[in-house]
C-alpha cells in the first residue's frame, strides 16, 4: 500500500500526538514555582503610606498629596499586586 505525503504526514503527527498524550497522562502537572530573584521584592509586600507634591501640569495646579500602597503576592506567590489609592482632598479633587 502506497502512502502520499500528505497522508505520511498526518500518520507521523497522530503517531507523535498519541506518544505525547501518553507521556502527559503519566507526568502529574505541578504549579510553577516562584523563582529565586522574586524573593527580592518582599520588602515591598505589606501597606505602605506616602505623602509629596505633583508638578504643575496644564490640567492642573501643584498640590500636596498623600496616598496608601497595598502590596500583595499573589497566584502562588509568583505575582505581586500593587495597588496605589490618594487621598481626596481641596488641593487635590480628583485623586489617583
Amino acid at each position: 500500500m502506497r502512502f502520499g505525503p500528505i497522508r505520511a504526514v498526518v500518520l507521523v503527527l497522530a503517531s507523535s500526538l498519541s506518544v505525547a498524550a501518553a507521556y502527559a497522562q503519566n507526568q502529574p502537572m505541578s504549579p510553577p514555582q516562584p523563582p529565586a530573584e522574586l524573593s527580592q521584592l518582599a520588602f515591598f509586600v505589606g501597606d505602605w503610606t506616602c505623602t509629596g507634591r505633583t508638578f504643575a501640569t496644564p490640567t492642573g495646579p501643584e498640590h500636596a498629596t498623600q496616598g496608601t500602597v497595598h502590596a500583595r503576592r499573589f497566584l502562588g506567590d509568583v505575582w505581586y499586586i500593587i495597588h496605589y489609592d490618594e487621598t481626596k482632598t481641596a488641593t487635590n479633587p480628583t485623586p489617583y
